[in-house]
C-alpha cells in the first residue's frame, strides 16, 4: 500500500508546479497548508476506497465466526482498522510533502522509492541483523545439543545403567523390601518414565527460558527502532492485534507445552496405577486400560492475550505511529512558508 500511495502521489504537487497549475492555486487564495492537506486527503481517500472492502469483509467474517470472546476480537479489529487508517494517512502526507519539496516529479519519484526501499526493506532487515549481532542466539542444532548434553549428565531414563536412575531403582527396592522391580506394588516402567519426563522437561524449560530471554531482547531492540520507522510500528501493531506477535507465540507455546506435559504425566500415572509389572508387551490385554480415561482428559484450550495485555504490547509502537502523524501534521500547519510555487 505505501508503494501504491507513493506512485499515486509523487506528482501530486510537483506535477502541478511543472504545469503551472500550482501558481493558479496560490494566486486564487489557497495557502500551502490547504494544498498539502487537500492533496494528502485525496491520496488517503483513494487508499481507503481500496482498503474499505477488505475491512468490511473482515468485519463480516468476524461476526459469522462467532469467536469465544467477541469483545476482545472486536477491540482488535477496530484498533487494527484505525491503525491502518492512520498509517495510510501518514504515507499520504509523506508522499505529498516529498512531492512539494522536490524540484520535479522525477526527483520526487526517486525520493519516494528510496524512502520505501530504505524504511520498508533495508532498515527492517538491518534492525533484525543488528539485534542478532548485539544479542546472539544459538541455532536449533546448538540448542538441542546443549539440552541433550545436560540431559545425559543429569540422567538418561532409557539407560538401565545410568547412575541417577539406578539410584532411584535401588532406593525403591530398599524401601519396599523387594528383590526385583516386578515385585513392586506399582508399575516400575511408568514410574521411571514419569521421573524421566519430569527431569527432561525441567532441563528443557531452563534452556528455553534463556533462549526466550535473548529473543525478547532482540524483539525490544527491533520494536525500539519503530520510533524512526513507521513500517516497523504498523507491523508490530498488526502482529499483536492479529495474535501473531512474539508474545502471543510464547503464550501459545507455553500453554501447549504445559498441556503436553500434563498429558504425558497423566498417562504415566495411569500406567503406574493400572498396568501390572508382569505385562510382557503392549499387545497384552493387561496393558490396556479403559478409553474413558482418555475421554475425561480436558481438551486443549488456548487463552489469547487480554485487551489490557494487547494495549501494553502495542503502546510504544502506537505512540510511534501517532508521533509520526503529529510531526507531519505540525509540518503541514507551521512549516509551509519555505515552499515555492515555481
Amino acid at each position: 500500500m505505501p508503494l501504491l500511495i507513493f506512485f499515486w502521489g509523487y506528482a501530486s504537487v510537483s506535477g502541478d508546479r511543472e504545469k503551472d497549475i500550482l501558481k493558479l492555486y496560490l494566486t486564487q487564495g489557497a495557502n500551502w497548508s490547504e494544498i498539502i492537506w487537500g492533496k494528502s486527503l485525496g491520496l488517503f481517500g483513494v487508499s481507503i476506497i481500496i482498503t474499505l472492502p477488505t475491512l468490511l469483509l473482515a468485519g463480516i467474517l468476524l461476526i459469522f465466526a462467532q469467536p469465544q470472546d467477541l469483545t476482545r476480537s472486536t477491540f482488535s479489529f477496530v484498533a487494527l482498522s484505525f491503525s491502518y487508517v492512520l498509517y495510510m494517512m501518514i504515507m499520504a502526507l509523506i508522499a505529498t510533502w516529498i512531492s512539494a519539496k522536490s524540484s520535479s516529479s522525477k526527483v520526487a519519484l526517486i525520493k519516494l522509492i528510496g524512502f520505501w526501499l530504505f524504511f520498508i526493506l533495508i532498515a527492517h532487515k538491518l534492525s533484525q541483523v543488528a539485534a542478532q549481532i548485539i544479542y546472539p542466539s544459538p541455532s536449533k542444532i546448538e540448542f538441542d545439543a546443549m539440552v541433550e548434553h545436560e540431559l545425559t549428565q543429569q540422567g538418561d531414563s532409557h539407560n538401565p545403567d545410568d547412575p541417577h536412575f539406578k539410584a532411584i531403582k535401588d532406593s525403591l527396592l530398599l524401601a519396599y523390601d523387594v528383590a526385583t522391580t516386578k515385585e513392586l506394588p506399582f508399575n516400575y516402567s511408568g514410574f521411571i518414565m514419569k521421573e524421566g519426563e519430569k527431569l527432561s522437561t525441567e532441563i528443557y524449560r531452563k534452556h528455553q527460558e534463556r533462549l526466550i530471554g535473548i529473543y525478547e531482547k532482540q524483539s525490544k531492540l527491533v520494536n525500539g527502532i519503530a520510533l524512526l520507522n513507521p513500517y516497523l510500528a504498523i507491523k508490530n501493531i498488526s502482529m499483536v492485534l492479529s495474535g501473531t506477535d512474539f508474545g502471543s507465540y510464547q503464550l501459545f507455546k507455553k500453554e501447549a507445552e504445559d498441556y503436553r506435559y500434563n498429558l504425558a504425566q497423566t498417562m504415566n500415572n495411569l500406567q503406574i496405577e493400572h498396568i501390572s509389572n508382569n505385562t510382557t508387551s503392549s499387545a497384552d490385554k493387561n496393558a490396556v486400560i479403559s478409553q474413558q480415561y482418555w475421554k475425561e482428559f480436558p481438551v486443549f484450550q488456548h487463552q489469547f492475550l487480554t485487551i489490557g495485555e494487547k494495549i501494553r504490547a502495542i503502546a510504544y509502537t502506537a505512540f510511534a505511529l501517532i508521533l509520526w502523524f503529529l510531526l507531519l501534521f505540525l509540518s503541514t500547519s507551521f512549516m509551509t512558508k519555505n515552499l515555492k510555487g515555481l
